[in-house]
């Protein structure tokens, strides 16, 4: 599995928080589609904190605790992409 692959994200994203979560498609729309189409070659990634299902509800907010895991997720994978954190 290449480092490019939505699946090693995900595997790295599990690993540097040190959770467990399902790997999915994307089953709703976001503005990722438009970049996948102006830049095919490149690859796109969607992640964020917080559960779909409270997105830009009348009921949204977001745990600390999940923007602290997403923001280490983050930082890990950018510092494994750019050779500054090693496997």
């Amino acid at each position: 599995m290449g480092k490019g692959s939505p699946r090693w994200f995900g595997l790295a994203g599990v690993d540097a928080v040190g959770g467990d979560t399902e790997l999915r498609g994307f089953d709703v729309s976001c503005d990722a589609r438009l970049f996948a189409h102006e830049y095919p070659d490149l690859p796109v990634l969607t992640t964020g904190p917080g559960e779909l299902r409270r997105a830009h509800s009348d009921n949204e907010y977001l745990d600390l605790d999940e923007l602290q895991e997403a923001a280490a997720l983050c930082a890990i994978f950018l510092l494994r992409e750019t050779g500054s954190l090693p496997e």
